[in-house]
């Protein structure tokens, strides 16, 4: 039997009784919704059973929507260990919202490929396939990590502790006119199909009505530049 989705109701005046948020209502609203099914993937787990995840690109297309682009990662220490095959990294996340910056930190892993064949020197282990590419891995895993502390795919990283949240606001008379610059902002930074797909799907998702002809062709000339 399917369970019921609780959505937990917040009002947006509710808001401004935290002073100086750091973020605001649109991106509050983003970030405590669930992560679109389309975006998540599921793997074997080393314990049987699956894993729910997102990808790294995900993460940094929703950084890019909710900051303009105003965010960096930083890589702060990383080590590897070929007696128990594993890789870590400790990451930081900087974003900026307005005069602030949020700053999170995490440590990501990832487990070291190895050569089927072949030994070090000295019987010192196993030859490692590629430590670069799980490094780049395990960084991948810390910003992925870092961003859940956000609130981003919270409900696939922390699923026993989450509920999704809706902000309610009042309604306002926001033109087709205004709709359409922020639906040409946002896809004017797209640049694959798939970042098309995302913009559109939150754009369409609290519609009560059909997107227009102009935002239809907008959208069409955003793929034919990508695709042509």
């Amino acid at each position: 039997m399917k369970q019921k989705r609780e959505v937990a109701l917040i009002n947006a005046e509710d808001l401004s009784l935290v002073k100086n948020n750091a973020l605001n209502p649109e991106q509050l609203a983003f970030i405590l919704k669930r992560t679109p099914p389309q975006y998540v993937k599921t793997r074997p787990a080393k314990g049987g059973g699956n894993w729910d995840y997102v990808s790294v690109s995900y993460v940094q297309k929703v950084l890019n929507l909710m900051f303009g682009f105003r965010w960096s990662f930083k890589v702060l220490d990383s080590k590897f260990d070929l007696d128990i095959g594993q890789v870590y990294v400790l990451g930081r996340l900087t974003v900026k919202t307005g005069t602030d910056k949020i700053v999170k930190e995490q440590y990501g892993r990832c487990d070291i490929k190895f050569k089927k064949h072949g030994e070090l020197p000295n019987g010192r282990g196993r030859i490692p396939l590629d430590i670069g590419n799980d490094l780049k891995a395990a960084s991948s895993d810390a910003l992925k990590k870092c961003a859940s502390l956000l609130g981003i795919a919270a409900d696939i990283y922390g699923k026993d502790d989450f509920r999704e949240v809706q902000i309610v606001q009042k309604p306002k008379d926001e033109s087709e006119a205004a709709l359409t610059e922020k639906l040409r902002h946002f896809l004017s930074s797209c640049t694959t199909v798939e970042e098309i797909d995302f913009v559109v799907d939150n754009f369409t998702e609290h519609r009560e009505k059909d997107i227009t002809k102009k935002q239809q062709k907008l959208i069409e000339e955003a793929l034919a530049k990508i695709t042509e």
